[in-house]
């Protein structure tokens, strides 16, 4: 099982990109299950600043360890197949 978080700033156009890219991506790329929390970093600042995230977007795999990150365009096979290796 796969833990995320995909940090966003505001209910935009380009934050729904976002989570509909990586959807399609983690569904085609992850054989076993994943949760995903996206996080608004207007709306909770002190979660983005435990996360240590600075831009959005940004995700955040949170398990397995170690805990990895991916910032900008989450259209990208290649970079989110980074994040998902042990």
């Amino acid at each position: 099982m796969y833990v995320f978080r995909l940090y966003v700033r505001g209910e935009t156009h380009a934050a729904e990109v976002a989570l509909k890219n990586l959807h399609d991506l983690l569904s085609s790329a992850l054989k076993v299950p994943y949760t995903l929390k996206v996080v608004d970093v207007t709306k909770q600042p002190d979660l983005a600043e435990k996360d240590q995230v600075q831009a959005t977007p940004t995700l955040v795999r949170v398990y397995p360890q170690p805990v990895r990150r991916l910032v900008g365009q989450l259209d990208h096979r290649y970079r989110l197949q980074h994040l998902l290796s042990p």
